[in-house]
């Protein structure tokens, strides 16, 4: 399976390319070159400009607006022409032209040129502005002699067919005729920003990219817009072509991400479908377990949108059953140990766009239930204690995305409010002294990644005859995550852990556990087949096929990956309201370390990571080395 990229920035590259490449030779053509006869060219007397447009349209820019605008040019008294970048400039209203006012051919062309500068700012494409006073071959005036107002006429790209192609492993088997103009695809070209003819005639580029990203948000799915010459002049013919990978994966994941008292292996088994109906709903069921033993947990969750018609607005539902015991909620010198079982509904709605950059809100309750044996905590003397416990959790959170080629941002953040009817002696049984029956809980979670080189010599990057410098392969990744309890003891189902493989390596699994942790983590990260020179022709392996060792080229990217990495992360874990347990102390955890990875298409991951303790914090000491090992098969 090979990966599917997102370069928004090739999509712009290619979507603008296509349209210059073939407007060229018509875009602000006001004087042809045979009429430059001289450095300047002919000149003529100009008293205002009229603007026209060739074919109406309600979504054109005024022409009064047009006309207000004010370019630059050098002058020498009444008589303009084009600046050089030596030259003085005179900015200048084209709705209000000096009296006795004349313009060079090179003058009329820079205005034109600014004509369509200003429609590209607006999104619009294809614009061709034509003066049609002045012969196009000869450069002649051909106003009759008294007039002196200058026509600027403007062609407006317009789109005469809207196509989707699909393409990837979801439509593979299909014919190029059966893979145009999909069925699936329908509400895809319904929702177009652009289609032939109406409001939604005018060619916008950009609009076009903003889509696609759009439709690109959904897990395995990449959309390039592609530009085509209509069958007329100004006319363009779009063409999204639509790449997808299967629809379904299993998988399969081995770490040693277990705790002491049951068992350091996990296993983990789990199947996602990202078309289960074909509408764009993604089920997910996973199950981990540590050797099949003590340790079960079992997750479900569908999502989809309301309607392919409104997809901005989606639903989610999630289950959950486990088994624990107090060693993985970070009490390792406490002896718990229970179940617990939780349903939870949740809505998202994307409330911003801009570019790749998404903006979502959500809101949605959670009902748990745990049910708790503890052989330490409660009220009977170190008698066994069992207590049934039941919260309902609304939560309201913000989250957002912004991918490109060189980085990646990922952001969200929560409260929670949670509610029970059991008391504090009946909550403490859970595993907390003095919990509150209510609490309120902020979580966050950020990171940013991103790839040095365009950092560093941008231009030599984004230049494609020096394969060398045009690569990403040094990467920084920034994270810091957290919860907040606002003074609020929680239940252990609550707290957060500090500790281990996903927060602080060198540490145990759960080191700590405590009612406001901060995390923060900071990576390098090398990946070496990156720097390979492209080679467009891949290696043949067996039962793989075509496997590319090197970039296929310039900003490609090889089938497999093997990443160095050095890191540091830190935590601080505290407590709330520590006079009610002397021993509960704030603890600091950081490390330093590095790792190993080894990627191979999609299906293959392998990691091992050592991170060595810099603070004591709980059984850790500082000096101690430890290693976390993951690997993972996908299907």
């Amino acid at each position: 399976m090979r990966p599917l990229e997102n370069p928004r920035a090739r999509r712009r590259a290619r979507a603008r390319s296509l349209a210059l490449v073939w407007f060229a030779a018509l875009v602000s053509v006001g004087a042809p070159a045979a009429a430059l006869r001289t450095a300047q060219g002919p000149v003529f007397p100009v008293s205002e400009f009229v603007i026209e447009y060739a074919l109406d349209h309600p979504r054109h820019i005024p022409p009064q607006e047009l006309l207000d605008l004010e370019v630059g040019l050098s002058s020498l008294g009444l008589s303009y022409t084009a600046p050089r970048p030596v030259d003085r400039t005179v900015r200048m209203r084209l709705s209000s032209l000096p009296e006795g006012a004349s313009f060079s051919a090179t003058a009329i062309q820079h205005i034109t040129q600014f004509v369509v500068s200003t429609f590209n700012r607006r999104g619009f494409n294809g614009i061709i502005v034509t003066v049609p006073d002045i012969d196009e071959e000869s450069g002649t005036d051909l106003r009759p002699r008294a007039q002196t107002a200058l026509r600027l006429r403007i062609w407006t790209g317009r789109i005469t067919r809207l196509t989707t192609v699909a393409d990837g492993e979801r439509f593979e088997e299909l014919d190029e005729a059966q893979r145009t103009n999909l069925t699936a695809h329908e509400w895809i070209r319904e929702r177009a920003p652009v289609q032939p003819g109406g409001m939604r005639g005018l060619l916008d580029v950009e609009t076009l990219e903003d889509y696609a990203a759009e439709i690109s948000r959904h897990p395995g799915r990449r959309v390039d817009v592609e530009l085509e010459p209509g069958p007329h002049t100004g006319t363009t013919d779009v063409n999204l072509r639509i790449a997808e990978n299967k629809p379904w994966v299993v998988y399969a994941q081995y770490s040693n991400t277990g705790t002491p008292s049951t068992t350091k292996n996990r296993e983990r088994f789990g199947f996602v479908h990202n078309q289960t109906t074909g509408r764009d709903d993604i089920l997910r069921l996973d199950y981990t377990t540590g050797d099949f033993g003590d340790v079960h947990a079992v997750v479900g969750s569908y999502s989809a949108p309301f309607s392919l018609r409104l997809p901005d607005l989606r639903f989610s539902v999630t289950g959950l059953y486990s088994e624990f015991d107090s060693s993985e909620v970070g009490f390792v010198d406490s002896d718990f140990h229970g179940d617990q079982a939780l349903g939870e509904v949740e809505l998202t709605y994307n409330v911003l766009q801009r570019h790749e950059l998404f903006v979502d809100v959500y809101a949605g309750a959670r009902l748990h239930a745990m049910s708790v044996e503890n052989d330490q905590f409660g009220t009977s003397g170190g008698l066994d204690d069992e207590e049934d416990a039941t919260f309902l959790v609304p939560k309201v959170g913000v989250a957002g995305e912004r991918r490109t080629r060189t980085s990646r941002l990922l952001f969200d953040a929560n409260v929670a409010m949670g509610l029970t009817r059991e008391d504090e002696k009946e909550l403490e049984i859970l595993g907390t002294p003095d919990p509150d029956e209510r609490f309120t809980l902020l979580r966050w979670n950020g990171s940013y990644a991103f790839y040095l080189e365009p950092l560093i010599d941008r231009q030599a990057w984004e230049d494609p005859s020096t394969p060398e410098s045009s690569t990403l392969a040094h990467e920084i990744a920034l994270s810091f995550r957290g919860q907040w309890a606002f003074g609020n003891r929680l239940v252990p189902q609550y707290q957060e852990i500090a500790g281990g493989l996903y927060t602080v390596r060198g540490y145990k699994q759960a080191q700590v556990a405590r009612d406001n942790v901060l995390l923060g983590s900071a990576e390098y990260r090398l990946h070496l087949p990156r720097l390979f020179l492209p080679d467009p022709e891949p290696a043949r392996l067996p039962l793989i096929g075509d496997f590319r060792v090197h970039p296929e080229g310039v900003f490609g990217r090889p089938d497999w990956d093997l990443v160095f990495r050095l890191f540091s992360d830190g935590a601080r874990a505290m407590a709330s309201d520590r006079s009610s347990l002397d021993d509960e102390e704030h603890e600091t955890l950081i490390s330093v370390g590095g790792g190993i990875e080894v990627q191979i298409l999609r299906n293959l991951n392998l990691r091992a990571d050592a991170g060595r303790v810099m603070t004591s914090a709980g059984s850790a000491d500082s000096g101690d080395v430890r290693g976390h090992l993951m690997a993972t098969l996908l299907y």
